[in-house]
């Protein structure tokens, strides 16, 4: 073989060389670009060391460090003694590295601690979900501008100091006070056992559940303005105060067994009513009010999808002007506890200009305040629910109506102790509350509670045409007869002179247009009157009239003609003056038959 051959094999042999090599490199830059587990084995930060503290950590901070780091929980029942920590340790670990990116994939679940100190996460972006079960914070925890990525909850857990969360984000549920013991299908709420200084979380975002259960509060709930994509369930608490004014809540609204009652003593020694303030509130579903107590509950220009009900509730106030309300406006008893709504003291329910689409109540006026202001209401339909058993209200005990209304017995009906005030059934008389009252009389009863400083007449008007709609015509008719009868005498009382006397001729006449054989009565008498005044006057006998019950017939109802001659008598003495009143009182009385006929006078 020449040497110019061999050349070529080894050019050749050099070419095939480079390119294998540049194929085996682009192969091996492929897997280690789209595969980062065998690109980057070790790459980035190392696993924390769980062994590693802050100097200033102390020994029980280390301790529940090792504990959060290795299964993301630590609990007091790992310790000899209650463990308490500073709330910068908590701070620090959720906030700062290389803690935070450990507790990000363990998440942070606290159970029986103390901590100390304020505790400040504002501003701060946390992603793992935080649980503090049964502990205490002696000082305020404040999470206001910051975001969160999972659930916060502070279950059974003591804040002393009080929270704030005013425009912070949960993309989970908040959870304060103690657990939730599903006290909506048990006879007796769960007890307060939860001390919270406060809870103000204004203009805040939570997309799951708000959820504050079983808490005594020192000051008020303040969560106006906020977004709540799920439910705000408020159970067994006791505070001075609730504020959701503006707020959206897309699911129900439930305070179950709770008391907005007590009055908070200022420091010059006067005494402020306690308040619920949700003016304005967007609920997506139903308003749900069960065996609580409320001083002042405020509903104004509130717009509800579903129902709003009061269950066993006791009210001082409650406001719903200016409110539309979806559902039933539901006032009754709770059907397990079997407690009774009651109105308190100098009691009152304003309804001005509301659009209820129905009110689902007994027709009992024991179950209504001693106030009512209708005015401009809007009322689809009046449900009559059920009442309270006969046989549980005998178990309860008689009383009179202020013992009803303001008396509670010391054990219930089916053997409830009463420690908490919203669990002990209200003394009842049976026979009264147990039993409807006839439309006729309870609707005109009902509607009487409208105050007379505001009354108007439309309110009777919307009520009769709701019971004319369901053929209740009766109670419709005593509705309105009802309703002109207080336009009548405010009339009068007012002064204006005119419009007393028409109502007045009207009642007496036709009542009001409800009740036209009144005019038949009084044109009887009027004719009989007429007669017998005609029968004595010398016309009379030389017409041949000894009774003169024709003449008298046409000169009162001149429209129907029986005798032509009738009209061609001239009486000449005073008589005469008699039968002007005769011939006026009969026109009168012809036009308001007409009017009330017409509907005109209703």
């Amino acid at each position: 073989m020449s040497k110019e051959y061999v050349g070529i094999l080894i050019a050749v042999g050099h070419q095939l060389r480079r390119r294998f090599f540049g194929v085996s490199v682009a192969a091996l830059f492929w897997v280690l670009a789209f595969n980062p587990a065998i690109a980057k084995p070790n790459v980035g930060k190392p696993p924390p060391n769980c062994a590693s503290f802050q100097h200033d950590w102390t020994p029980i901070e280390r301790k529940v460090w090792q504990l959060l780091c290795a299964k993301g929980s630590a609990s007091s029942s790992t310790f000899a003694h209650t463990p308490h920590i500073g709330a910068n340790f908590i701070r620090m670990i959720l906030t700062e590295e290389p803690y935070a990116t450990r507790i990000d994939s363990a998440g942070l679940r606290m159970d029986g601690i103390v901590i100390s100190g304020p505790l400040k996460l504002t501003g701060a972006v946390i992603i793992p979900p935080i649980f503090f079960t049964n502990c205490l914070f002696q000082n305020i925890v404040d999470l206001s501008d910051s975001s969160f990525r999972g659930t916060v909850s502070f279950a059974g857990t003591y804040l002393l100091g009080g929270i704030a969360a005013r425009r912070a984000e949960f993309a989970g549920s908040l959870i304060l006070g103690s657990v939730d013991q599903d006290s909506l299908n048990i006879e007796r709420p769960p007890t307060n056992n939860v001390a919270i200084a406060f809870i103000d979380a204004a203009s805040t975002r939570v997309d799951g559940n708000l959820s504050i259960m079983s808490a005594s509060l020192g000051g008020a709930i303040n969560i106006p303005y906020s977004r709540i994509k799920g439910m705000l369930d408020i159970e067994s608490v006791i505070g001075y105060g609730l504020s959701a004014s503006a707020s959206k809540i897309d699911g129900q609204v439930e305070i179950v067994g709770s008391d907005f009652s007590p009055n908070m003593k200022t420091i010059d020694g006067k005494y402020v009513p306690s308040y619920v303030y949700m003016f304005e509130v967007k609920a997506g579903e139903g308003m749900y009010f069960d065996r609580s107590t409320f001083d002042h509950l405020y509903l104004k220009g509130a717009s509800v999808s579903g129902a709003v009900e009061l269950l066993g509730t006791s009210v001082h106030s409650l406001d719903l002007s200016d409110a539309s309300i979806g559902g039933d406006l539901n006032i009754g008893y709770h059907n397990r506890s079997f407690n009774v709504t009651s109105w308190t003291g100098e009691s009152e329910l304003i309804l001005t200009r509301a659009n209820l689409s129905a009110i689902k109540a007994p027709k009992n006026v024991l179950y209504w305040p001693k106030h009512i202001d209708f005015s401009g209401f809007t009322l689809g339909a009046y449900l009559v629910d059920f009442l309270v058993p006969s046989n549980r209200l005998g178990r309860m005990g008689g009383g009179t109506r202020e013992e009803v209304e303001t008396s509670r017995v010391t054990a219930g009906p089916i053997g409830l102790d009463c420690k908490a005030r919203f669990d002990c059934p209200m003394k009842a008389d049976a026979s009264r509350w147990s039993a409807n009252q006839d439309s006729r009389d309870f609707f005109p009863e009902w509607l009487a509670r409208l105050p007379d400083a505001g009354f108007a007449p439309q309110p009777y008007r919307q009520v009769a045409a709701a019971l004319e709609a369901v053929g209740e015509h009766d109670a419709a008719m005593e509705v309105g007869y009802a309703g002109r009868d207080r336009e009548f005498r405010k009339a009068c009382k007012s002064g204006d002179i005119f419009r007393c006397a028409l109502l007045g001729f009207s009642k007496a006449t036709i009542g009001y247009g409800y009740h036209i054989g009144r005019a038949f009565v009084l044109s009887f008498l009027f004719i009989i009157l007429g007669a017998v005044i005609f029968r004595r006057t010398p016309e009379a006998a030389e017409a041949n009239m000894p009774i003169g019950l024709t003449y008298s017939f046409d000169l009162f109802l001149p429209l129907i003609k029986l005798k032509e001659s009738n009209y061609k008598i001239e009486i000449k003495n005073n008589v005469r003056y008699y039968f002007y009143f005769h011939k006026l009182a009969g026109w009168f009385l012809g036009s308001f038959v007409v009017a009330g006929l017409s509907g005109l006078t209703q």
